[in-house]
């Protein structure tokens, strides 16, 4: 039977009927804008998706449905500007997420509802300039995430959330903290353990 399977083309309606045994799909680099409502409808078993290097800024509403047992979804290389917590709705057992390499500016909370099975997350080369304070908690199991290369905008509370976080988790960033605009402030921090990241121990504004 087949359980994997790699496609190479641009048409994808009712393309994968009788593909209910399928478990790994590459839909990679094939200049995709949308997708159907239906495509995944009879693929209840994949457990990992790549749709990387397309051009996708949206999802129809309840297009992941069918996947109960997804795990690992690749977003990587799109247009999205923005997460919407009705992407990713019934991806329940859903482990690992990238999203980098597209234009997201901004995170919420309420963006990552009912992921709380996610220990991935891969956001790094978008366009974020700040965190709230409570984006990932909404998260218990995460574990690893990836914010390199944002063009952050640094304030004294940006700095010491990202080293909170830190303590939690692998964080990895740029080292040297790479920031667009410091408003004046001066840091200081160090490297942890892990070769790519880093604890602030303090950050103060001061004045030229």
């Amino acid at each position: 039977c087949i359980s994997s399977f790699t496609m190479n083309a641009a048409k994808v309606n009712n393309l994968f009927v009788g593909f209910s045994l399928l478990k790994t799909l590459t839909l990679h680099n094939n200049q995709l804008v949308s997708l159907p409502d239906v495509l995944f409808g009879e693929m209840s078993k994949i457990t990992e998706l790549s749709l990387s290097c397309n051009n996708l800024t949206h999802f129809p509403t309840g297009v992941f449905s069918p996947l109960k047992k997804l795990k690992k979804l690749d977003l990587s290389s799109n247009q999205f500007s923005m997460i919407s917590a009705d992407f990713f709705e019934s991806l329940e057992k859903l482990t690992d997420l990238n999203l980098q390499n597209n234009n997201i500016a901004s995170l919420k909370q309420e963006d990552f509802e009912k992921r709380q099975s996610l220990s991935s997350l891969t956001l790094g080369n978008n366009k974020l300039q700040s965190l709230p304070g409570d984006v990932f908690d909404a998260l218990p199991k995460l574990s690893k995430l990836y914010l390199n290369k944002n063009p952050w905008q640094c304030d004294c509370k940006l700095l010491m959330r990202i080293s909170k976080q830190t303590q939690n988790f692998h964080f990895w960033m740029n080292y040297p903290f790479t920031c667009v605009q410091t408003f004046n402030l001066q840091c200081t921090y160090f490297k942890t353990e892990h070769k790519h990241t880093f604890q602030v121990v303090s950050c103060l504004y001061f004045f030229t």
